[in-house]
């Protein structure tokens, strides 16, 4: 029943922190751009579970959390992502 809702061919990332009222996701830009963008307030559902396989809804991972996006968020290794980047191009300059 629960696995109607998901639709693979639109997973868009992965949640790397999840608390009672923030998760954050990490979205990967190949399939933001596949399924045309997520705009600000639209609505996700995070889950671990396959909806093509037989679910035990007894266990932890057969949940369906309802997620709305409120704004971008820097990753957590993105300073240092930046920092190697400015880094390789002042190298290649030389």
């Amino acid at each position: 029943m629960l696995g109607e809702f998901i639709q693979p061919e639109q997973l868009v990332g992965d949640v790397y922190s999840l608390t009672y009222d923030t998760a954050l996701v990490q979205v990967h830009d190949s399939a933001r751009e596949k399924i045309g963008g997520l705009p600000q307030t639209c609505m996700l559902l995070a889950t671990r579970f396959d909806p093509e396989s037989e679910t035990n809804f007894d266990e932890e991972d057969a949940n369906l959390i309802l997620l709305r996006v409120m704004r971008a968020t820097p990753l957590l290794n993105g300073s240092e992502a930046e920092r190697i980047r400015i880094g390789c191009c002042a190298a290649c300059k030389r």
